[in-house]
């Protein structure tokens, strides 16, 4: 007979498995039944992505050509820096999403359970950029801000 530590552990192990696999199954079911589309979840983080690069791009560009030669205001620097760092994050989110929608659907569920973790991170990453564009406008409270509600 195994001593309690071993049999704990491997009870652990295989609890591990048992939950990755039915992660696996119900990604795999998800995916197959949407026939080449992503699951609703990671559609809406799709469809999110999409709005914050296309408003990023549009207010960055209107904020550095309304300033040819002069300086910016400090709301303005502020959501530079802010556009630029969302930038990277709907990058990195848009090469996960588009890794997930490029196999088959048993590949692509084994895919979304590992990358869960960073899924998420990114999507707190991209929903904390977007609260400080909103804290950036109110706070500063200019022309800009106007624009962005």
């Amino acid at each position: 007979m195994a001593d309690p530590i071993t049999a704990a552990g491997l009870a652990s192990s295989i609890i591990t498995f048992i939950t990755f696999a039915y992660q696996v199954s119900d990604r795999a079911r998800q995916f197959s039944s949407l026939a080449g589309e992503l699951p609703h979840d990671l559609q809406a983080c799709g469809d999110l992505v999409a709005v914050v690069l296309r408003c990023s791009e549009r207010y960055k560009a209107r904020i550095l050509n309304s300033h040819n030669h002069g300086p910016h205001t400090a709301c303005e620097s502020d959501l530079i820096v802010i556009f630029e760092q969302s930038t990277k994050t709907v990058q990195e989110l848009l090469a996960i999403l588009d890794d997930l929608n490029s196999s088959g659907s048993f590949r692509n569920a084994i895919k979304s359970v590992r990358k869960q973790g960073k899924l998420r991170k990114l999507q707190s990453e991209l929903e904390r950029q977007i609260l400080n564009i909103i804290y950036v406008c109110q706070e500063h409270s200019s022309g800009v801000s106007e624009d962005l509600q």
